[in-house]
Protein backbone atom coordinates (compact mmCIF):
# COMPACT_ATOMS: atom_id res chain seq x y z
CA UNK A 1 0.00 0.00 0.00
CA UNK A 2 2.72 2.48 0.97
CA UNK A 3 4.70 1.69 -2.19
CA UNK A 4 1.70 2.41 -4.45
CA UNK A 5 1.00 5.75 -2.76
CA UNK A 6 4.67 6.63 -3.06
CA UNK A 7 4.67 5.62 -6.75
CA UNK A 8 1.56 7.75 -7.49
CA UNK A 9 3.12 10.69 -5.67
CA UNK A 10 6.35 10.38 -7.69
CA UNK A 11 4.38 10.24 -10.97
CA UNK A 12 2.31 13.30 -10.05
CA UNK A 13 5.39 15.28 -9.05
CA UNK A 14 7.17 14.44 -12.30
CA UNK A 15 4.35 15.77 -14.51
CA UNK A 16 4.85 19.20 -16.05
CA UNK A 17 1.72 20.97 -14.86
CA UNK A 18 0.87 24.64 -15.09
CA UNK A 19 -1.41 25.94 -12.40
CA UNK A 20 -2.29 29.24 -10.86
CA UNK A 21 -3.22 29.91 -7.24
CA UNK A 22 -6.60 31.12 -8.52
CA UNK A 23 -8.12 30.44 -11.95
CA UNK A 24 -7.02 32.97 -14.62
CA UNK A 25 -4.53 34.59 -12.22
CA UNK A 26 -0.78 34.71 -12.03
CA UNK A 27 0.87 32.02 -14.09
CA UNK A 28 -2.36 30.78 -15.61
CA UNK A 29 -2.15 29.98 -19.32
CA UNK A 30 -5.21 32.20 -19.84
CA UNK A 31 -3.19 35.11 -18.48
CA UNK A 32 -0.87 35.05 -21.48
CA UNK A 33 -1.00 37.76 -24.18
CA UNK A 34 -1.33 35.05 -26.82
CA UNK A 35 -4.81 34.10 -25.48
CA UNK A 36 -5.99 37.75 -25.77
CA UNK A 37 -8.42 37.32 -22.85
CA UNK A 38 -7.09 40.35 -20.96
CA UNK A 39 -7.48 42.51 -24.07
CA UNK A 40 -11.08 41.42 -24.56
CA UNK A 41 -11.88 42.95 -21.16
CA UNK A 42 -10.66 46.26 -22.64
CA UNK A 43 -12.96 45.91 -25.67
CA UNK A 44 -10.63 44.55 -28.35
CA UNK A 45 -8.64 41.49 -29.31
CA UNK A 46 -5.16 41.04 -30.72
CA UNK A 47 -4.44 38.06 -32.96
CA UNK A 48 -1.13 36.41 -33.87
CA UNK A 49 0.76 37.77 -30.87
CA UNK A 50 4.43 36.80 -30.84
CA UNK A 51 5.50 34.68 -27.89
CA UNK A 52 8.16 37.36 -27.25
CA UNK A 53 5.48 39.56 -25.65
CA UNK A 54 4.72 39.06 -21.95
CA UNK A 55 2.51 40.97 -19.53
CA UNK A 56 4.24 43.34 -17.13
CA UNK A 57 2.88 44.19 -13.71
CA UNK A 58 1.51 47.76 -13.93
CA UNK A 59 0.52 48.05 -10.31
CA UNK A 60 -1.30 46.19 -7.62
CA UNK A 61 -4.33 48.43 -8.09
CA UNK A 62 -7.04 46.10 -9.40
CA UNK A 63 -9.25 49.01 -10.51
CA UNK A 64 -6.89 49.95 -13.36
CA UNK A 65 -6.74 46.43 -14.87
CA UNK A 66 -9.64 46.99 -17.25
CA UNK A 67 -8.22 50.31 -18.49
CA UNK A 68 -4.48 49.74 -18.84
CA UNK A 69 -2.05 46.90 -19.61
CA UNK A 70 1.67 46.83 -20.27
CA UNK A 71 3.59 44.35 -22.37
CA UNK A 72 7.32 43.80 -22.56
CA UNK A 73 9.65 41.69 -24.69
CA UNK A 74 11.20 38.56 -23.20
CA UNK A 75 14.54 38.45 -24.98
CA UNK A 76 14.79 40.93 -27.85
CA UNK A 77 15.06 44.05 -25.67
CA UNK A 78 14.51 44.16 -21.93
CA UNK A 79 13.76 47.88 -22.12
CA UNK A 80 10.96 47.60 -24.71
CA UNK A 81 7.44 48.39 -23.50
CA UNK A 82 4.03 48.54 -25.09
CA UNK A 83 1.47 50.24 -22.90
CA UNK A 84 -2.20 49.93 -23.87
CA UNK A 85 -4.61 52.36 -22.26
CA UNK A 86 -8.32 52.67 -23.00
CA UNK A 87 -10.23 55.85 -22.21
CA UNK A 88 -13.75 57.13 -22.65
CA UNK A 89 -13.59 60.91 -23.16
CA UNK A 90 -16.30 62.92 -21.41
CA UNK A 91 -17.27 64.65 -24.64
CA UNK A 92 -17.58 62.65 -27.84
CA UNK A 93 -14.68 63.71 -30.07
CA UNK A 94 -12.74 62.52 -33.09
CA UNK A 95 -9.42 60.83 -32.53
CA UNK A 96 -7.69 63.74 -34.32
CA UNK A 97 -9.17 66.31 -31.91
CA UNK A 98 -8.39 64.05 -28.95
CA UNK A 99 -4.70 63.96 -29.95
CA UNK A 100 -4.48 67.72 -30.60
CA UNK A 101 -4.90 68.47 -26.89
CA UNK A 102 -1.78 66.37 -26.13
CA UNK A 103 0.48 67.64 -28.92
CA UNK A 104 1.26 70.91 -27.15
CA UNK A 105 2.19 69.10 -23.91
CA UNK A 106 4.88 66.76 -25.20
CA UNK A 107 7.58 69.44 -25.16
CA UNK A 108 7.08 70.32 -21.51
CA UNK A 109 7.34 66.62 -20.59
CA UNK A 110 10.78 66.39 -22.22
CA UNK A 111 9.85 65.01 -25.63
CA UNK A 112 10.64 66.30 -29.08
CA UNK A 113 7.82 65.75 -31.59
CA UNK A 114 9.30 64.00 -34.64
CA UNK A 115 6.09 63.50 -36.62
CA UNK A 116 2.33 63.28 -36.38
CA UNK A 117 0.19 61.73 -39.08
CA UNK A 118 -3.33 60.44 -39.58
CA UNK A 119 -3.88 57.16 -41.40
CA UNK A 120 -6.50 54.45 -41.85
CA UNK A 121 -6.19 51.11 -40.05
CA UNK A 122 -8.95 48.50 -40.16
CA UNK A 123 -11.39 51.04 -41.63
CA UNK A 124 -10.95 53.62 -38.87
CA UNK A 125 -8.87 56.77 -38.44
CA UNK A 126 -5.65 56.35 -36.52
CA UNK A 127 -3.20 59.03 -35.40
CA UNK A 128 0.48 58.07 -35.12
CA UNK A 129 2.79 60.34 -33.12
CA UNK A 130 6.56 59.73 -33.10
CA UNK A 131 8.56 61.21 -30.22
CA UNK A 132 12.18 61.40 -29.11
CA UNK A 133 13.20 62.07 -25.54
CA UNK A 134 15.17 65.33 -25.53
CA UNK A 135 18.28 63.60 -24.15
CA UNK A 136 17.96 61.11 -27.08
CA UNK A 137 18.01 58.12 -24.68
CA UNK A 138 14.59 56.77 -25.64
CA UNK A 139 12.26 56.98 -28.58
CA UNK A 140 8.53 56.29 -28.58
CA UNK A 141 5.52 56.01 -30.82
CA UNK A 142 1.97 56.63 -29.70
CA UNK A 143 -0.83 55.22 -31.78
CA UNK A 144 -4.33 56.52 -31.05
CA UNK A 145 -7.23 54.33 -32.24
CA UNK A 146 -10.93 54.98 -31.70
CA UNK A 147 -14.05 52.88 -31.65
CA UNK A 148 -17.45 54.34 -30.80
CA UNK A 149 -16.90 56.26 -27.55
CA UNK A 150 -13.55 54.67 -26.60
CA UNK A 151 -10.01 55.71 -27.51
CA UNK A 152 -7.10 53.31 -27.23
CA UNK A 153 -3.64 54.81 -26.75
CA UNK A 154 -0.86 52.37 -27.57
CA UNK A 155 2.55 53.66 -26.50
CA UNK A 156 5.58 51.78 -27.79
CA UNK A 157 8.87 52.82 -26.17
CA UNK A 158 12.46 51.59 -26.13
CA UNK A 159 16.04 52.79 -26.04
CA UNK A 160 16.84 54.70 -29.21
CA UNK A 161 19.26 52.05 -30.52
CA UNK A 162 16.59 49.30 -30.30
CA UNK A 163 13.55 51.37 -31.23
CA UNK A 164 13.38 50.45 -34.93
CA UNK A 165 13.10 46.73 -34.07
CA UNK A 166 10.66 47.35 -31.22
CA UNK A 167 8.40 49.66 -33.23
CA UNK A 168 8.19 47.03 -35.99
CA UNK A 169 6.98 44.47 -33.43
CA UNK A 170 4.51 46.96 -31.95
CA UNK A 171 3.13 47.78 -35.40
CA UNK A 172 2.74 44.07 -36.23
CA UNK A 173 0.82 43.56 -33.02
CA UNK A 174 -1.50 46.54 -33.55
CA UNK A 175 -2.16 45.63 -37.19
CA UNK A 176 -4.00 42.59 -35.79
CA UNK A 177 -6.30 44.61 -33.50
CA UNK A 178 -10.04 43.95 -33.79
CA UNK A 179 -12.61 45.81 -31.72
CA UNK A 180 -15.20 43.63 -29.98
Amino acid sequence: MNKSIFLVLIILLSLDLSAAPMPTAGSSILNSPQWSSAFSQMGFSLKNISTEWVFLNNSNDKTTFNQELSLGLKTLSETARLNLKIETPKNKTSVENYVKKFLRDYNQYGFELLSSKTMILNNSNVVVVDLMQKNKATQSRQIFLSNKDKILTATCIDKTEYFQMTSTLCNQLLNNLNWN
